[in-house]
């Protein structure tokens, strides 16, 4: 889940917080298994570092097939 740049942190902790404990859910856990789906959760500052890390690793390959941005 993202929020907007600039979000207070502890909005930022309130909506993982939330989204933990539905998550945990028997209707929550049961959904995304029916839909083949395997939900994790991390810490803001955990995502943040695997978003910054997916966006580097795939940079590579984003270039390699001439893909560019459209605004």
């Amino acid at each position: 889940m993202f929020a907007p740049k600039g979000t207070p942190p502890a909005i930022v902790n309130r909506l993982q917080d939330e989204v933990v404990k539905a998550l945990a859910t028997p209707e929550v856990k049961e959904r995304f298994l029916t839909l083949g789906a395997d939900a994790w959760t991390l810490e803001p500052a955990q995502f943040d570092a695997y978003v910054r890390d997916e966006i580097k690793s795939n940079a590579a390959l984003v270039k390699a097939a001439g893909l560019q941005v459209q605004n």
